[in-house]
């Protein structure tokens, strides 16, 4: 199989990773008196059968961004929280291996798959436009999931995710920019981490382990709700996340001049969830 396109895209995004503040929220910006954001893909690939009840899959594909923008923050706070601070062109480019194996042996199935890739960018004010990796960058990525019988109605299911850490700014040192009111006679500054590298370190290797448990419905008030909208496959599910809770996959670090580096957890401890779910 293979498959080209040519895909624009009209908005932005203004998150950036030097901005720690901007993290927890996605910020868009609207791309309306320059040109869009424009990819090529190419994705070629061959799938087939290694066993009767084993299939294989592999992809191989290659994204060029010809046109890419990120937000300067380093300009007037009036810019910036108007929306019209200085958008930078770029480049880019990702590409990558997948390769895919699913099948079934009894009441034992589930799926793996394994990707190698690679990811840059590349703008003029960042290292004189010398590519770098970008934010999203993984390596690599490791997939599997396994799914149990136990009865006709029951199963139970692990899933299991590794991954490359993605790219992070370690910044060397801080400058401090000043300014100076004569309306009031008063000086203002603000501290800038600088670094003579973008993306220069990995955070630690991804690990996340989950289980699950799912019951068809033949009776019940699940059931009943099923056939009320039409259909009778209602399931109960239980799932818990993050069993390898010890093992820390930070999302950022923070810097306290004096006190050293502290990495920051969304997870911190298993999660259980548990509810209702119908198939159409």
């Amino acid at each position: 199989k293979a498959a080209a396109g040519l895909y624009n895209q009209y908005l932005t995004a203004l998150n950036t990773q030097d901005f720690e503040m901007s993290q927890f929220l996605d910020y868009y910006y609207p791309i309306t008196d320059v040109d869009p954001i424009s990819a090529q893909h190419y994705i070629v690939g061959i799938e087939g059968k290694l066993l009767p009840s084993i299939d294989y899959k592999v992809t191989a594909y290659f994204k060029g961004l010809d046109r890419l923008y990120r937000f300067d923050y380093i300009n007037t706070l009036e810019s910036v929280m108007n929306y019209s601070a200085r958008l930078e062109p770029g480049r880019g480019k990702s590409y990558g291996l997948e390769m895919d194996v699913s099948g079934s042996y009894g009441r034992l199935s589930g799926w793996g798959s394994y990707t190698l890739s690679r990811s840059t960018r590349s703008f003029p004010s960042i290292q004189n436009g010398v590519e770098y990796l970008a934010d999203s960058d993984q390596t690599h990525s490791l997939k599997a999931l396994v799914i149990y019988g136990l009865t006709s109605d029951v199963t139970a299911s692990a899933t299991l995710k590794v991954s490359s850490g993605s790219p992070h700014t370690w910044e060397t040192t801080n400058v401090f920019h000043y300014s100076y009111d004569p309306s009031d006679n008063s000086f203002g500054y603000y501290p800038m981490a600088i670094t003579p590298a973008k993306n220069n370190v990995r955070y630690p290797p991804r690990i996340i382990l989950d289980i699950g448990w799912k019951k068809r419905l033949r009776t019940g008030f699940g059931h009943r709700l099923a056939e009320y909208i039409g259909t009778d496959q209602a399931y109960f599910t239980v799932a818990v996340q993050n069993l390898l809770f010890l093992h820390r996959n930070p999302v950022f670090y923070m810097k306290i001049p004096g006190y050293g580096n502290y990495a920051y957890d969304y997870q911190l401890f298993p999660t259980v969830q548990a509810g209702y779910s119908i198939k159409f």
